[in-house]
């Protein structure tokens, strides 16, 4: 809705005409303050940090190159914190220190490869 006032000032020549423009020009501004108290609610909507953030994280899930990125660091972060705690405890000896080295890189293999994912996939 587009409110403008008019820009013909009418000619008034009687008490009833000037009720009569007053009470126009009443409603005009009470619908130009609508306007202006939607627009305001809207600008402190956009600028509130929760909704910058919304809409950061959904313009960044839209692109496929950081969707994939994002799985693979997912991945990552999630098998190297399975072989630090859960299988691979640190243990005191080169042996054991070898043995956690190269699970990593075959861990690592697997799920940086497209290959190694579909087959891991399988198992």
């Amino acid at each position: 809705m587009n409110v403008r006032p008019n820009i013909i000032i009418p000619v008034i020549t009687n008490s009833t005409e000037l009720k009569h423009e007053i009470m126009k020009l009443s409603s005009l501004k009470a619908d130009q303050e609508l306007i202006l108290k939607r627009d305001l609610k809207e600008i402190y909507y956009s600028m509130q940090i929760s909704t910058v953030i919304k809409r950061t994280v959904r313009d960044l899930t839209e692109d496929d190159h950081i969707k994939s990125t994002a799985v693979e660091a997912g991945i990552s972060l999630g098998s190297g914190f399975i072989l630090d705690k859960l299988l691979l405890r640190k243990g005191y000896g080169i042996k054991s220190y070898l043995m956690n080295v190269g699970m990593k890189k075959l861990v690592s293999y697997f799920t940086h490869n497209g290959k190694g994912l579909k087959l891991l996939a399988k198992i």
